[in-house]
């Protein structure tokens, strides 16, 4: 499980709001896509200015994103938790090792 406390404000938030998105949409897990989009959606954030950079639409990334994410099976009821799934805690944890 991934230290959160090592996490920037901004990284807190982004990850915040992907829990958020999971828990709306249904998901029994936060994944990865749920990271990106709300990372792509933020046109001021560092995300989408880095895919700009590397000429990245960051809005097409955002659409990919979404149309991905709605092919993720959804629960009939929220979920009463909702954990990190096994590829989202890896990331998490590269991106930790990393930092």
């Amino acid at each position: 499980m991934p230290d959160l406390s090592k996490f920037t404000e901004t990284c807190l938030e982004y990850i915040g709001r992907a829990r958020e998105s999971a828990y709306e949409r249904r998901n029994s897990q936060i994944e990865p896509l749920h990271l990106l989009i709300q990372i792509a959606e933020d046109e001021s954030g560092i995300g989408a200015k880095l895919l700009g950079m590397i000429a990245i639409d960051p809005t097409e990334v955002y659409q990919k994103a979404r149309e991905a994410i709605a092919r993720i099976p959804v629960l009939s009821e929220p979920a009463q938790e909702i954990h990190f799934s096994m590829e989202m805690t890896n990331l998490l944890d590269n991106a930790q090792e990393e930092s």
